[in-house]
């Protein structure tokens, strides 16, 4: 279309009426939008406190649990289980406390995600984001117990992103480990395959 000005008014008035009409119908995970993660796609029963699934999302999940957010209530202790949600009701969290990690097939932009502490005060997560072997991106950020924090990364390019907690002074009196609680993840405007469900 760029060729000077070889294209007729009638055409160009034509060409932008479509693309008027047409606009509103692109689809919600097109990359002028971006895709958002909330995990409340999830089953209710079958998905509460279990290994997120390959393919859920269009990734792969290691060592990444979802479960319901624990209500903030008597006899259930006070945790960032509950502080973490930010969404509706689910969460995601590293199952062990350990190193947890998402990738896909084709390469992706990891824009922000929502990160909570779930026992302890001075918890930090190293953030990385790999294209195959190399790593490409490196963060290291400072979550809270107490509530969520949306951090942002923008990440471009990458097909695995690492989680790698730290940390060793609790703040909850019912609960230690280096454990974190993820909510709403946002990817940018590369588009994002995944796999085969």
């Amino acid at each position: 279309l760029k060729r000077g000005n070889m294209i007729r008014p009638s055409v160009r008035i034509t060409f932008s009426f479509l693309l008027l009409v047409l606009w509103p119908v692109m689809p919600a995970g097109s990359a002028s939008t971006g895709i958002l993660i909330d995990f409340e796609d999830l089953d209710r029963v079958l998905s509460n406190d279990a290994s997120l699934f390959e393919g859920y999302a269009g990734f792969y999940w290691t060592n990444f649990n979802s479960v319901v957010a624990p209500p903030m209530a008597s006899g259930i202790p006070e945790s960032g289980y509950a502080a973490g949600l930010v969404s509706g009701i689910f969460i995601a969290y590293n199952e062990d406390g350990g190193p947890a990690e998402f990738w896909a097939d084709t390469p992706f932009t990891f824009a922000s995600v929502y990160l909570t502490a779930a026992w302890l005060e001075d918890l930090q997560i190293l953030v990385e984001g790999f294209l195959g072997p190399d790593r490409l991106y490196s963060s290291m950020v400072a979550v809270s117990p107490t509530e969520p924090t949306q951090f942002e990364f923008n990440f471009r390019g990458v097909d695995r992103v690492r989680f790698t907690p730290f940390g060793s002074k609790p703040y909850f009196a019912d609960g230690y480990g280096t454990h974190f609680v993820m909510d709403d993840l946002r990817f940018g405007d590369a588009e994002v395959t995944g796999i085969d469900a």
